[in-house]
């Protein structure tokens, strides 16, 4: 059949479709009835990405804008790694570091500062003052290559994770170009005039009042009307990026795309006996959330990773405190956590989400208040907290985000990649989707 006969009759029944502002959840990943985008196989040689005829080089990716601001930061992070393990480990400090690579954008004290590092006075450092061919650094006269470096630290997961997803969503942006681009010439016509005629045509132009005011409250948005004309502009543009997305992988590309690039592979260590976790015991993929429980944008974290884990059955969360040795409060409310979980792991989730939130006031009084209310046995869990029995526990989680190099969450490692700050859901479902090979590219 003709792809553009097949296109408008889909486009007129998902018309239908786009009015319906109700979403059944998803209750396992058997709902998705599509196809792997992804399918990742390193090899020394070949294109960066292919499907089908179409292909991808390193070249195309590394010759746009945002890679060299990411070879910047590369430097910056190689930079911390070095100072930190051969400077600021060392008893004897060295008097002179030489660095194969050029000037950073901002001073070296403002790089470490960033990361609470502390600048050592008296070390002299020169830039570009080594051929990179010998090394990444020099100091004292011994040779520091990037073999050397201890990369297993949240610096370089986190840096790590970024220059992945920048190469996947590059991939994916010249891939679909390419084949747009020839989908138009086959038919004679300009790509803006294709995608006009022949996807965005046949997309419903309607937003229902719904949907805007689901947007507005997603982004903490005004409900003026200058706002809702701005929402409503914003769900069109996602609505189309949504279809060609849509027709592209469900009748034209050929799936999965072969990548020729190895995922991050960061490994935490973790204490199963000290870890409480929501989800699947046996779950195939271990999500693990490093945060406080206080901060807002922590709690908005903590409660779409939950509402994940009922989403998708083989997902294991774990359950890691991070927050400041000052936090006299939230230290309290970790200790509670632990406690109800040694106690009755069964009632942890419930007492979790519902401590969730400031507990400024009257806090011991309210976290007792809250475990009456879910039926939990108070009196053993004031004798837990009062004897400080999960002040071990706490610590070991505090010690090992600090060596981590974590200063403040919420943080969350999935399976060797890492996203912190303000987490969206759909970076994390899409991580989801490709770590367990769940096949939603090309379901609308």
């Amino acid at each position: 059949m003709n792809l553009n006969v097949v296109i408008v009759a889909l486009f007129i029944a998902l018309t239908c479709c786009t009015k319906k502002t109700s979403k059944a959840p998803l209750q396992t990943q058997k709902v998705f009835n599509g196809k792997n985008y992804w399918e990742f196989k390193t090899s020394g040689s070949g294109p960066l990405a292919q499907s089908g005829e179409f292909s991808v080089s390193a070249k195309e990716v590394q010759s746009l804008a945002p890679y060299r601001s990411l070879l910047n930061k590369e430097k910056e992070i190689l930079f911390v790694n070095i100072y930190k393990q051969f400077i600021t480990q060392v008893e004897k400090k060295p008097k002179k570091l030489k660095l194969s690579f050029k000037k950073l954008s901002r001073s070296p004290s403002s790089i470490l500062n960033q990361f609470g590092i502390p600048a050592e006075p008296q070390l002299l450092i020169e830039f570009s003052a080594l051929d990179p061919k010998k090394g990444l650094a020099e100091i004292d006269g011994k040779l520091i290559k990037k073999s050397d470096l201890d990369l297993n630290n949240y610096v370089w997961a986190s840096f790590a994770t970024e220059m992945f997803h920048y190469h996947l969503l590059s991939i994916d942006k010249i891939l679909k170009q390419k084949i747009i681009k020839s989908e138009s010439e086959k038919l004679k016509l300009s790509v803006q005039n294709y995608l006009d005629e022949h996807i965005f045509k046949e997309l419903s132009k309607e937003i229902s009042k719904e949907d805007i005011i689901q947007y507005q409250k997603k982004y903490s948005l005004d409900d003026s009307p200058s706002t809702q004309e701005m929402a409503k502009s914003r769900l069109l543009e996602e609505r189309k990026k949504r279809g060609v997305d849509y027709i592209l992988e469900k009748y034209v590309m050929e799936l999965p795309v072969v990548v020729n690039l190895e995922p991050p592979q960061f490994e935490l260590e973790v204490k199963e006996e000290w870890t409480p976790f929501i989800g699947n015991p046996k779950g195939d993929l271990v999500i693990t959330l490093f945060s406080d429980t206080r901060n807002s944008g922590s709690e908005k974290t903590i409660r779409e990773l939950v509402d994940l884990t009922s989403r998708y059955q083989n997902l294991k969360l774990n359950i890691r405190p991070l927050f400041s040795s000052e936090d006299q409060i939230q230290n309290m409310i970790s200790q509670m956590h632990f406690c109800v979980w040694m106690k009755e792991p069964s009632k942890f989730q419930e007492y979790f989400l519902r401590t969730l939130g400031d507990q400024r006031e009257n806090t011991e009084k309210n976290l007792y208040k809250i475990a009456s209310e879910i039926g939990l046995s108070v009196d053993p869990l004031k004798q837990c907290l009062i004897s400080q029995q999960s002040k071990e526990v706490i610590d070991y989680h505090l010690k090992y985000a600090s060596y981590l190099g974590l200063l403040s969450g919420p943080i969350v490692f999935i399976d060797g990649e890492v996203l912190h700050g303000a987490v969206r859901t759909e970076d994390l479902e899409k991580i989801i989707h490709r770590k367990l090979q769940i096949p939603s590219a090309g379901v609308w």
